[in-house]
């Protein structure tokens, strides 16, 4: 029995792939998931821009673009948080209930919150808009 190649590679890529764990991040009660297109922005699409890394840190936990490696919200004006790519800032994440979480930046205190179809920092205020779901997407990558 004669295999074909494409199905030789197939297998061969799927044997030396690994499991991993991203995150979409919605604000709760929405499908519409946070991008990193040079701004920060919330819409419906489904793509590479959508998908962000979250790991431990000093005082937090960093989140990152998985695909970018573009850091959500270093400096943000009145019209909306621009992203910039290898300036991490460590989060607390914070239980706001029904599976939702409020974002810290322990720096300043101040809470993402949703707002124009971006996250502006905010003082916390127990509002719907500083709610946000980490919805867990598993992607196999090469190893």
């Amino acid at each position: 029995m004669k295999i074909s190649i494409s199905l030789i590679a197939t297998l061969a890529n799927t044997a030396s792939a690994v499991l991993v764990t991203y995150y979409q991040i919605q604000p709760a009660g929405t499908t519409d998931t946070l991008h990193a297109t040079g701004e920060l922005r919330f819409y419906q699409a489904n793509d590479y821009l959508n998908v962000w890394a979250i790991s431990a840190a000093d005082g937090g936990a960093i989140i990152k673009n998985a695909f970018t490696n573009i850091n959500p919200y270093v400096s943000c004006d009145d019209t909306a948080c621009k992203s910039v790519a290898q300036q991490p800032t460590p989060f607390a994440f914070e239980d706001a209930g029904a599976g939702a979480f409020r974002v810290r930046n322990p720096a300043n205190g101040l809470v993402w919150t949703a707002a124009d179809s971006t996250i502006k920092p905010a003082p916390a205020d127990g509002s719907p808009a500083q709610k946000f779901v980490f919805q867990p997407v598993q992607m196999t990558l090469p190893s």
